[in-house]
């Protein structure tokens, strides 16, 4: 699609659009996980359950082969990246009432706030691979799974509900720590369930050293405390908020349930843009690689306003191509509490 040019061009819509972009994506929590990444390609293809440390080689003697490398996972994942639009009529009155005034500016204001929604939608998909190794795209003659290859034993069920001021939350949470098989580096933990841990007899006993005369609570910090003596520090919430692709508000992440997630990614996944536990790779659109837009074929979000007839107006349209790829997805883990 060729873009009119009459009062924002394509490449001053699609900075606004890209910036804006940055700017919803960036602020989530999800972006020091699966960093935005251009893919030159419109598939993905990755090897599941990579592991994000780097392997050391081997020196050789002289006059030696070179020794042959493998990359450690399960199986191959692929598929095409999917894509993502959306446009907004300005219209004719809003053309005629700013006849003489910047009806480019209102562009500008609706290319934003379209690149924040998409944002958002990209945030959803990204938490929803994060919290359960999946993601489901069934929406505008989309219904496609990608399993990210988590090992079952690390989406569980704690035995008893954590409301239980009897619930062994210290046995729960090293049983997932054993089968995530290290220290994990950040634990969420949401507000529904941290209220449960200074309620917890089990946690209050330790903290006061004692079986009996027990209060009902004690200070959240001092059973912050007893987890730290067991090796869980790294606790945090997570407040984000947002209003998912059905239109309804919610958290980011399910409120019943503790998440396991890793610290920084490696020296290696650093330096080729990559995060923790993987990328989102943005592919290049057609209206990118479409000359008379001046986009320069690059990858991400694109935008333009092209104009429309009976009644008289412009859409200006926001649209790239897209996905989270979680390729360690063992980094992960999901602890049902509540």
């Amino acid at each position: 699609m060729a873009f009119d040019k009459q009062f924002r061009t394509p490449a001053v819509l699609t900075g606004v659009a890209r910036g804006a972009f940055q700017g919803v994506y960036g602020a989530s929590l999800v972006s020091a996980y699966l960093p935005p990444v251009a893919n030159q390609k419109l598939t993905y293809n990755f090897t599941k359950n990579q592991t994000s440390l780097t392997s050391a080689a081997k020196f050789r003697s002289w006059n030696t082969e070179s020794d042959q490398t493998v990359f450690e996972g399960s199986k191959a994942a692929q598929g095409s990246l999917p894509p993502i639009s959306r446009r907004y009529n300005v219209d004719e009155y809003t053309h005629v009432k700013l006849i003489g005034g910047d009806l480019g500016a209102e562009f500008e204001k609706k290319a934003e706030a379209i690149a924040a929604q998409i944002a958002m939608r990209f945030v959803e998909a990204a938490a929803e691979g994060i919290e359960t190794g999946k993601v489901h795209l069934e929406e505008r003659g989309l219904d496609f799974e990608i399993d990210y290859g988590r090992k079952a034993a690390l989406t569980a069920t704690a035995p008893t509900v954590w409301s239980d001021p009897t619930a062994d939350i210290i046995g729960d949470l090293e049983a997932l720590r054993a089968a995530y098989g290290s220290r994990p580096g950040v634990i969420l933990i949401p507000d529904t369930v941290q209220r449960h841990l200074s309620r917890n007899t089990g946690i209050i006993e330790f903290a006061l050293g004692r079986a009996s005369d027990l209060p009902n609570q004690i200070p959240y910090e001092r059973a912050l405390g007893v987890l730290a003596e067991f090796g869980f520090t790294g606790l945090r919430t997570n407040e984000e908020r947002l209003i998912d692709h059905f239109g309804v508000e919610r958290t980011l992440f399910s409120q019943d349930r503790v998440l396991f997630l890793p610290g920084q990614a490696d020296a290696l996944a650093t330096a080729l843009g990559s995060g923790p536990l993987g990328t989102l790779d943005l592919g290049i659109t057609s209206e990118a690689l479409e000359s008379e837009n001046g986009l320069g074929g690059s990858a991400g979000l694109i935008s333009g306003a092209y104009k429309t007839e009976d009644p008289n107006g412009f859409d200006v349209l926001v649209g790239g191509i897209g996905l989270p790829v979680i390729t360690s997805a063992d980094r992960t883990a999901s602890l049902k509490v509540l």
